[in-house]
């Protein structure tokens, strides 16, 4: 399987009718080490154990996959070490808050728009931090549906998430591209018969979507 990117240096337009589009570092910009550094300050120590409690714990997919609460899930980030609990909080409060849109992104979404393509979005994310995103971007509006894990129980690059997608969506997969920074997340998609683009900055985006 190889990306669409290795095959065309630019979008080649006539092949798709719909393009899915993953949220994080694709429309938006998401650096767990800036988030720590934005909210906690200078601690190295307390961001290390931040870094592995909260965005590196089980207990973070949990939140994308949507069986559990940042109650719930801020409790387990804590446990054994209940002092650490107010830093926790504060992250799981402010994170969204740290995140910035990506212009390159956007532009390549309204581009797609006004190309006649079909815009869908597939990504992990936590509810209320999906639902913060659609009250603050207008941009959102521009997608005709997707899937989004929490509300599916389903994680990128699971099988079944793709499935979801193509069946939910009606999407026909050969005429179909899905956008990704995260090489198993395109991959995923391939192996379901989508076409991948994998984003791995947002200069290779603007390049390929001429933006």
């Amino acid at each position: 399987m190889h990306y669409i990117e290795e095959r065309f240096q630019t979008m080649p337009w006539d092949a798709f009718d719909s393009v899915v589009f993953d949220i994080g570092n694709v429309l938006i910009r998401f650096s767990p080490q800036h988030t720590l550094d934005v909210l906690i300050g200078e601690d190295a120590a307390l961001k290390a154990e931040l870094m592995e409690r909260i965005f590196r714990s089980p207990h973070w997919l949990d939140l994308d996959r949507g069986t559990v609460t940042y109650e719930q899930a801020a409790q387990r980030m804590s446990q054994g070490n209940p002092a650490i609990r107010p830093a926790v909080d504060r992250v799981l409060g402010g994170w969204m808050s740290v995140k910035t849109p990506i212009r390159e992104g956007v532009d390549a979404l309204r581009r797609c728009k006004e190309m006649g393509k079909r815009l869908y979005v597939l990504s992990n994310y936590h509810e209320p931090a999906y639902e913060w995103l659609l009250e603050r971007y207008d941009f959102f509006s521009l997608f005709d549906g997707g899937v989004i894990s929490c509300y599916v129980h389903l994680l990128k690059p699971e099988p079944e998430i793709y499935r979801e997608l193509i069946d939910r969506c009606a999407l026909d997969p050969a005429r179909t591209l899905f956008l990704d920074d995260t090489p198993a997340n395109v991959q995923g998609a391939m192996q379901a018969g989508i076409a991948g683009f994998l984003a791995e900055s947002p200069q290779k985006v603007a390049r390929f979507f001429g933006v």
